[in-house]
């Protein structure tokens, strides 16, 4: 069984946590509305608490490649978790983009004033990126379903879970609870299969 089989269901509940952490230092730094309240908590900005969102999708690519069939023949809807993986490495690109250009525990840059090329439009390689994962999301859940490794009402949260990653700005929470979801699926059902 190749590790990212083993752990892959832990990584998409570490993303979850971490997500939901991530989350939960913006509220603090950046407020609950769109107005930026350019608070400081642990010493760190939400801009710093934005770069870490790298981290979930990462450990979600973890989880989608573990789930990856090994069959020679996939078929489509198979094949759709090699879009997922895509998805995910374009968020963590996008992501990047969008927040590592920032000076770390300092609002001396602040995310309205960024005018540097590309690092001002970062914001819109994200969005894209999340509406590239929630419809990829969609033939790879339905494959899943298929493959009766997911519930079918694991699918339509999988799939908000994914719209929601489009702001970071600040951003949602709900994309936490659907990877802890999708985690708690995930061991579940490696339960049920390994047992006699």
């Amino acid at each position: 069984m190749h590790w990212t089989t083993r752990f892959g269901a832990e990584a998409a509940l570490i993303a979850g946590v971490c997500w939901i952490v991530l989350w939960s230092h913006q509220r603090l730094t950046h407020g609950t509305t769109q107005v930026n309240e350019m608070q400081m908590a642990l010493g760190f900005t939400w801009m710093d608490s934005g770069k870490l969102f790298v981290l979930p999708f990462l450990l979600l690519t973890v989880t989608i490649v573990g789930l990856h069939p090994s069959r020679r023949n996939l078929g489509r809807p198979g094949k759709s978790s090699l879009f997922v993986m895509a998805a995910l490495v374009w968020l963590v690109v996008a992501t990047a983009i969008e927040f590592w250009g920032f000076p770390p525990g300092s609002y001396d840059l602040t995310f309205e004033e960024e005018i540097r090329p590309v690092l001002e439009d970062g914001w819109w390689l994200q969005a894209l990126g999340s509406l590239f994962l929630t419809l990829a999301f969609v033939p790879f859940g339905i494959h899943l379903v298929r493959e009766k490794v997911l519930p079918t009402w694991m699918v339509p949260v999988v799939i908000l879970g994914s719209a929601a990653t489009v702001f970071l700005t600040p951003s949602f929470f709900v994309p936490g609870v659907a990877w802890l979801l999708l985690g708690l699926t995930l061991l579940r059902h490696r339960r049920r299969t390994i047992q006699p």
